[in-house]
């Protein structure tokens, strides 16, 4: 999991969609307060007396627009607004999808030689097998992006779709029943028998 600050945030923390939200919170708000800074900006041809700035915060607005390439600079380029606006599109829809990916369910199955389980709790897709895998099985493993965990016993990647869908190239694993696993999971899903 990763709990630097200065990196971004990872699906596997468990506080992502909080932490999302608080940030979407912030870049929303910093739209607002460029807008309003701008919008004074025009209406009074200064900065001074901006209740949405502190003294400090005008000055370094002040000695910003005079260094600026610009021959009529704002306050807050269009630009900067631009691209505020674009991450906060950006962090609505990784909250759409993480919130998405929280209320999907998915099956576990059982092949010739082990199990496949989804451990919500891990937020991994685990591959348990009964013997040790040869070459060609361990080769297709490593190719789709499982990992040998040998503290859980386990080949398994990060529980999402894309594990369901890396699990459909692995015929090795499919179900004892011979459909895709992403066959067994849409089913599950309709609430289709298996």
């Amino acid at each position: 999991m990763n709990t630097n600050p200065r990196r971004g945030i990872s699906s596997d923390d468990p506080q992502a969609i909080p932490k999302l939200e608080e940030k979407l919170a912030k870049a929303v708000a910093l739209q607002e307060k460029m807008k309003a800074v701008n919008l004074y900006y025009r209406k009074h041809k200064t900065l001074d007396g901006c209740a949405e700035l502190t003294l400090e915060q005008t000055e370094k607005l002040k000695e910003a627009m005079e260094q600026s390439p610009y021959r009529n600079p704002n306050p807050f380029e269009g630009w900067q607004l631009s691209n505020n606006n674009s991450e906060i599109r950006r962090i609505r829809k990784r909250i759409e999808n993480l919130k998405r990916y929280a209320a999907t369910e998915y099956e576990g199955w059982v092949f010739e030689g082990g199990t496949v389980e989804p451990n919500r709790e891990l937020n991994r897709l685990q591959i348990f097998f009964n013997e040790k895998p040869d070459a060609d099985t361990i080769s297709a493993l490593n190719g789709n992006g499982f990992h040998w965990a040998p503290t859980k016993g386990a080949w398994q990647r990060l529980l999402n779709d894309n594990a369901i869908f890396a699990a459909d190239f692995i015929k090795c694993i499919w179900p004892v029943s011979g459909e895709k696993p992403s066959e067994l999971q849409r089913k599950a899903r309709n609430g289709e028998s298996a």
